[in-house]
């Protein structure tokens, strides 16, 4: 059965194999500590999900809120952009096997991320890439820009190329979900989302989250 659906701990040794062959693969960087790449804690608190046949996950990426600055540059090993506001979803241990790759399954991934990010109130999405990295047409088109952080701490990887950061504001995320399901629909359908709807661990409730409860108040 083809499905998209969140991981769990009963997953996670099927998600880190995938991640650890897929990044060891990469022409972007070397992977130089496989086992930061293994499930852990961050996969328990935070919101893992994959697109799956049968058992086999093809693709996955992991969703982690974070709430203020420091927990974003802390998250993503790099510095951050002032103007970025919160909360957030930092994308990160995202991998799709290579039998797969240019299917649309991270985009598919992508497009659950940003219609539960619309409705429960995230201010932006930070997704890390590599410069020249295939999907940045894409996410370009879905609304992103990026910036040059002043300092990378990355341990985990070596950069081939140089690593910057995609920031999706809130203001163009609509735009992106209907960008995504226009693009990528046949996939979208082809991978149904399976479970209950996702649930994202936000602590902190922006301004559009507020201004939503209060709506359905009245």
């Amino acid at each position: 059965m083809r499905c998209t659906r969140q991981a769990n701990t009963k997953d996670n040794y099927i998600i880190s194999r995938l991640r650890i062959k897929e990044f060891g693969r990469s022409k972007d960087f070397d992977l130089l500590l496989a086992d930061k790449l293994k499930w852990n804690r961050m996969d328990e608190e935070q919101t893992v999900v994959a697109v799956w046949c049968d058992k086999v996950p093809l693709s996955t990426m992991r969703a982690v809120v974070v709430d203020d600055s420091l927990s974003a540059q802390n998250t993503l090993q790099c510095s951050v952009s002032d103007h970025v506001t919160y909360p957030a979803i930092v994308f990160n241990a995202a991998a799709t096997r290579k039998e797969n790759r240019g299917e649309g399954l991270n985009q598919v991934i992508r497009y659950h991320f940003l219609a539960a990010a619309i409705h429960q109130g995230i201010e932006a999405l930070l997704s890390p890439i590599y410069f020249g990295a295939p999907r940045m047409d894409f996410m370009t088109a879905l609304g992103y820009h990026y910036i040059k952080p002043n300092k990378c701490w990355q341990t985990k990887l070596l950069p081939k190329s140089e690593r910057i950061l995609g920031i999706l504001p809130r203001s163009k995320m609509r735009y992106a979900l209907k960008y995504l399901f226009h693009h990528r629909s046949e996939a979208i359908h082809h991978y149904p989302w399976k479970g209950t709807s996702l649930k994202l661990p936000i602590k902190t409730k922006s301004k559009a989250a507020m201004a939503a409860m209060g709506k359905n108040r009245n």
